[in-house]
């Protein structure tokens, strides 16, 4: 590797044979090694994409389902059940955007684009449930809306079976998603100024992901299984 008059991509710094290094994934050579994880080996610009290849499409079908399929799901359960379900996927959006360090700054521009992305969806809710409400139209029959919970639903319990099963089994050494965070993330941590081991929770880690899909999951099963108003 050819890494004469090179610098580091991300921080700058001058690239050497002994602070370098090839990540497996993309195959990028202009990064330092403080930007490589240190059990995957990849850069930490492809495990900030395996990061969001896992969130983003969560949280587009959970939102679409959701808002597309409201005018059955509001004859399933009442309003003030469904709002907190629907305000919690764009906090935890904002929290996810927000890592890998959540700091008192980051905290308030998290509640601030919560708070207007929750206006959005609840205001859009409540012109579907005016739509119910006045019968001027439904978009799909119930049955298409019943089968998409279940599926959903299924899918939804299966990954996080799945994102469970690996966070337990990565104890013994076996890892199904091999997520690790670079020593620049380790960085970040201390500057927040705190122990990084003390708030592990706000790295990122399956956990997250895992819960939403089973609060989720369990949401989708319940709209199935509930008798129509």
């Amino acid at each position: 590797m050819n890494i004469v008059d090179k610098n580091c991509h991300i921080c700058g710094v001058e690239l050497t044979p002994a602070n370098s290094f090839t990540c497996p994934n993309c195959q990028r050579t202009d990064l330092c090694i403080l930007h490589k994880g240190p059990s995957s080996g990849m850069c930490s610009i492809c495990l900030d994409n395996f990061r969001k290849r896992m969130i983003y499409p969560t949280f587009a079908i959970i939102s679409f389902v959701i808002l597309f399929f409201s005018p059955y799901i509001f004859t399933r359960i009442p309003m003030a059940f469904l709002i907190p379900m629907v305000l919690l996927l764009p906090f935890w959006l904002m929290i996810e955007s927000a890592r890998p360090v959540v700091i008192s700054s980051k905290l308030k521009k998290i509640i601030f684009n919560t708070l207007s992305a929750s206006i959005f969806l609840v205001a859009a809710l409540i012109i579907m449930r005016h739509i119910v409400e006045m019968k001027k139209f439904i978009i799909l029959d119930s049955g298409m809306s019943a089968s998409t919970f279940l599926i959903l639903g299924i899918i939804l319990l299966l990954l996080g079976f799945v994102y469970t099963l690996s966070t337990s089994l990565g104890r013994l050494g076996i890892v199904f998603f091999n997520y690790d965070y670079p020593e620049e993330y380790s960085i970040l941590l201390k500057k927040a100024g705190r122990d990084p081991e003390m708030i592990g929770t706000l790295k990122w880690d399956l956990r997250w992901i895992t819960w939403v899909n089973f609060i989720y999951g369990f949401f989708f099963i319940y709209l199935y299984m509930a008798p129509s108003g």
